[in-house]
């Protein structure tokens, strides 16, 4: 019975682990910094990382992170800015992971945080 438990606890460890670090932050998309880096990935047009980039404090907006102080903030993250529109500060994204529609639009955009 000792060895169940044990094998049991392992794998639920071993799952949890794949979770937080081996499971890729962007699987159905790529990271970028920036637009220019936007032009650098493989199927990715200037169109695309224009319209991309024409308003990313929207997705930073979207993404809800908001704290009331900046050592709130501070707390979690290394880098802080004023949350986008409101009272507040969120941490400031080291990326953006960008993932294009079948028909070439941009499907979504979400923030990407670096170290915690």
């Amino acid at each position: 019975m000792k060895y169940i438990a044990f094998g049991v606890i392992t794998g639920v460890a071993g799952l949890i682990a794949w979770l937080l670090l081996v499971q890729p932050e962007c699987s159905d998309g790529a990271v970028v910094a920036d637009e220019s880096a936007c032009l650098r990935v493989a199927g990715f047009d200037r169109m695309f990382c224009a319209s991309a980039f024409a308003r990313p404090e929207e997705a930073i907006f979207r993404a809800g992170n908001v704290y009331q102080t900046l050592s709130d903030c501070q707390k979690r993250f290394t880098t802080c800015i004023d949350y986008p529109g409101a009272h507040g500060y969120t941490p400031k994204p080291s990326g953006y992971c960008l993932v294009r529609a079948a028909d070439g639009a941009l499907a979504s955009m979400r923030p990407v945080y670096g170290p915690r």
